[in-house]
């Protein structure tokens, strides 16, 4: 006889830890805000050197990331 233990729960990547949903959001707002900064340096530090490649600055970054997420999004849907 198969007893039923409930549904099972759905895992997200920081279940595991067992932080909560306040660590999930905060870790989002530190990727959101601080993956241009990390983009921006090897940018910077890169690219310019190899050929003349433009000098990014925070919110050109931003909005290059968002650029690249939502034409990510458009060829998923495709």
């Amino acid at each position: 006889m198969v007893v039923n233990e409930g549904p099972i729960a759905v895992m997200g990547p920081l279940s595991i830890m067992g932080t909560g949903t306040f660590a999930e959001v905060l870790l989002a707002l530190v990727l959101l805000l601080g993956g241009p900064f990390l983009l921006r340096w090897l940018w910077n530090m890169t690219l310019p050197a190899w050929w003349s490649a433009p000098v990014l600055d925070y919110w050109m970054t931003f909005r290059l990331i968002v650029m690249v997420a939502l034409l990510g999004l458009v060829f998923r849907l495709l």
